[in-house]
């Protein structure tokens, strides 16, 4: 996973320039150089999905640091792609290197649907603006699930950060879970 959306975060993702390369490297660097090719493999069907290639033809953002106190909880994450539509509004674009399928993608969806709602509360808090949607991009899979009722989602995340309170003194990360 990590080998992955390091390469993600520099490679062009309209034309994947030097993906064989950059995957190579990367696995080298994780220690992994056996596996460099389900790398260049996963970096592939990321930048082949509909939401990356959305970004890449727009004003876009890769590895975006976001954080926040909310409700006296600090939470904080990493926006693996962030981009900006015609409207102004922002898309959340997540990768996922689970090598699931199916029923399975969206069983996972259920424990990611709420990352995705972190996610959208932190970038709506750091930028002051709305996040249309939260894109997951399941590489493996070639699969895209799309978080499009984000206004409930955030809703839902406030109740448990405020049912939580500032009392219970703990962060909560929305960490990547790939």
């Amino acid at each position: 996973g990590r080998a992955v959306h390091a390469v993600l975060q520099v490679i062009d993702l309209a034309t994947g320039a030097g993906l064989d390369d950059l995957a190579r490297a990367q696995a080298d660097a994780e220690g992994i150089p056996e596996q460099a090719p389900e790398v260049d493999a996963l970096v592939k069907a990321a930048c082949e999905s509909e939401p990356v290639r959305r970004a890449a033809a727009l004003r876009h953002w890769r590895e975006v640091p976001v954080g926040a106190q909310v409700d006296g909880v600090v939470l904080e994450g990493f926006v693996d792609l962030l981009y900006e539509l015609p409207d102004g509004r922002l898309v959340i674009v997540d990768y996922k290197t689970d090598a699931v399928r199916g029923a399975e993608v969206d069983r996972r969806m259920e424990r990611y649907r709420l990352q995705g709602g972190v996610y959208a509360l932190l970038v709506a808090e750091v930028t002051g603006r709305d996040v249309a949607r939260v894109e997951f991009v399941f590489a493996a899979a070639g699969e895209v699930r799309a978080v499009t009722d984000v206004g409930p989602v955030v809703g839902e995340v406030q109740a448990l950060l405020s049912s939580a309170g500032p009392a219970s003194g703990q962060a909560a990360g929305a960490t990547r879970q790939s």
